[in-house]
């Protein structure tokens, strides 16, 4: 069940529970909890209460549907003739925040995060979040909320002047459902609960601020026009009463929902949530922990991958590949859990140093391989201990991408994996697992993308071109302007050693060949199984190269376009006669999808 609910005492607890279901079934029966918990006469209060990994589904509904059925369970619970209280922990951020928003009060856990994040999902929230977040923070602080969609701190909004979000911290996430329970019986006791929405809100210079807001933000590039609708939203909650600023939030949110860009960038988040689930690993499976880790190679990838780790509070030590030779058994490879491999471009050094490696670490350790060129599987085979070893590739630079691969061996075991999705939230990047114990997704993508930037600079195509065509697509820089930091792009000055005469090429066929390149690939990983998923391989793109978040990744971007459409821009290459007629052969699975007129991702379930 993705709801359930307990009486205790005279409270009853309404919990949400992963894993969620669609969004109308457990807001069916998040209101269905209630109504009985408002009928029930030895009940005197209401506890609501969401696992960290259950939140209301946000792909579920076209325009309205939506926001129609959250923004009513939101209500249902703001006119409660019972006490409701929120009890937060862990990330209450999105939908889950909204329902929070309404109840007549809340408490939450240290460290726990809290913010409305849907205009970085290219939409506003449709559930009151614009008209009863001012009321409980105030109007400056919920817009910079509300803007950024990064959340705030449990302890941060503590120390908020007149904050009336959270009545205090629990003591620990232990005793938060306690103090929950006891918090909802003073309510009761006292009657003295009030609505979110009959809280005043006002700002002293309301149009001056409001329009210094919007100057502040129609200067910087934005793919939707999410931030400026939010602040037309937030601005309604200030002059007008609370209906109609729930109106015209409604109808401002609904004129995003939808929308290319909204798609996309609902897409990219729900491959993040898909991304972290392990559906072949048992709940009851022991878990290795890793508390300490240990990189070996002292070079700049080595450093960049420490440093990593130093950022997050996880303890690192660095192992020169000099000092590993003179110490045959040094005390920080014994130590650590986890021990990476940043060894520089040299085969016979990696090969020794995986031969002696297994003797050198205690059982249970993991190895972790970072260069994709190794056959992970050979690798895993000079330990002696192939179950431990994974691939770790980290995109570059380590401390400022987002994507961290795990790449699976064959005889890798499934309780390495665990602890490496837990270890990436700790690092604050997103795990993606591909499997085969090839080169990974990340490398394949960069191949075969530097494959095409390298044609069209033989053919012709000025660097400034090509940079200029994929920064309109939305990429923060062209391939041309980082082509000396990726080792997947490096060879593009090869148009000065060929020298044709420049044959100008449209820009859209510039975006076509290099985001097709990557769909015809990544339909072959899909095919042979090393990616479980599409929205895999969008997630490495957006994550780990910079593609643009509201485009999707290519796959997405596949569908949005039609693969007929792809298939036929695809024919087209292979008749060019400088092309390689055999490369833009369409993968068997793209082929089969686009004769079917389907797409490599399902639809959401409306």
């Amino acid at each position: 069940m993705a709801v359930d609910h307990e009486v205790r005492g005279e409270v009853v607890v309404i919990r949400l529970a992963p894993p969620p279901e669609p969004g109308a079934p457990t807001r069916r029966a998040v209101a269905t909890a209630l109504a009985a918990a408002e009928a029930n006469r030895g009940v005197r209060a209401i506890v609501l209460l969401a696992d960290e990994a259950a939140c209301l589904d946000l792909d579920e509904g076209g325009p309205g549907g939506h926001a129609a059925s959250l923004a009513a369970l939101a209500l249902a619970i703001e006119n409660a003739r019972k006490p409701v209280v929120a009890a937060l922990h862990g990330r209450a951020v999105g939908p889950w925040f909204e329902l929070a928003l309404a109840c007549h009060d809340r408490i939450a856990a240290p460290g726990c995060e809290l913010g409305l994040d849907e205009v970085r999902l290219g939409g506003l929230p449709s559930a009151g979040g614009t008209q009863r977040l001012p009321r409980l923070v105030g109007v400056e602080p919920a817009l910079n909320m509300i803007l950024s969609a990064l959340p705030v701190s449990s302890e941060a909004m503590m120390t908020l002047p007149r904050q009336a979000l959270l009545c205090r911290l629990a003591s620990s996430p232990d005793t938060l459902v306690d103090e929950a329970l006891a918090r909802a019986l003073e309510l009761a006791a006292s009657a003295a609960f009030r609505r979110t929405c009959d809280l005043p809100c006002r700002h002293p210079m309301r149009e001056a601020y409001f329009q210094f807001a919007r100057n502040m933000t129609r200067p910087r590039p934005q793919p939707t026009p999410a931030a400026l609708l939010a602040i037309d939203a937030v601005e309604a909650a200030t002059g007008s009463s609370f209906a109609l600023g729930l109106a015209e939030e409604q109808r401002l949110a609904a004129q995003l929902i939808g929308t290319p860009a909204w798609r996309a960038l609902h897409h990219a988040a729900r491959a993040e949530r898909l991304a972290a689930a392990l559906p072949d690993m048992p709940a009851d499976m022991p878990r290795r922990s890793i508390a300490a880790v240990a990189v070996i190679g002292a070079g700049l990838p080595g450093e960049d991958i420490a440093a990593t780790f130093r950022d997050a509070g996880v303890p690192v030590t660095p192992v020169d590949l000099q000092q590993l030779c003179a110490a045959p058994q040094p005390a920080d490879l014994a130590r650590a859990d986890l021990v990476i491999e940043a060894v520089p471009e040299d085969a016979g050094a990696r090969e020794a140093l995986f031969r002696h490696l297994g003797e050198l670490v205690q059982a249970g350790t993991i190895l972790a391989v970072t260069t994709p060129a190794l056959d992970l599987d050979a690798v895993a085979a000079l330990t002696r201990r192939p179950q431990d070893v994974v691939g770790l590739h980290f995109s570059s630079p380590a401390r400022r991408t987002r994507l961290l691969e795990v790449v699976r061996g064959r005889d890798t075991a499934p309780d390495v994996i665990a602890p490496l999705l837990t270890l990436a939230r700790r690092l604050r990047k997103t795990a993606v697992f591909s499997s085969g114990g090839g080169d990974g997704i990340s490398a394949r993508l960069l191949e075969h993308y530097g494959r095409q930037v390298n044609f069209l600079l033989a053919r012709g195509t000025s660097p400034q071109q090509l940079d200029r065509a994929l920064e309109a697509f939305g990429f923060g820089i062209g391939p041309c302007r980082v082509s000396a930091d990726e080792p997947g792009l490096r060879g593009t000055a090869a148009r000065t050693v060929m020298g044709p005469q420049p044959r100008p090429a449209p820009d859209e066929e510039l975006v076509d060949r290099l985001l097709f390149a990557l769909v015809n690939e990544g339909a072959r990983m899909l095919e042979e199984g090393s990616v479980a998923r599409a929205s895999d391989i969008d997630l490495v793109c957006v994550c780990g190269h910079g593609f643009p978040a509201h485009r999707g990744g290519p796959m997405f971007h596949a569908d949005e376009v039609g693969l007929h459409t792809v298939l036929q821009a695809m024919r087209r290459f292979q008749c060019h006669p400088a092309d390689d007629a055999a490369y833009w052969e369409p993968a068997p699975l793209l082929a089969r999808l686009a004769a079917g007129g389907q797409t490599f991702h399902p639809q959401p379930r409306a």
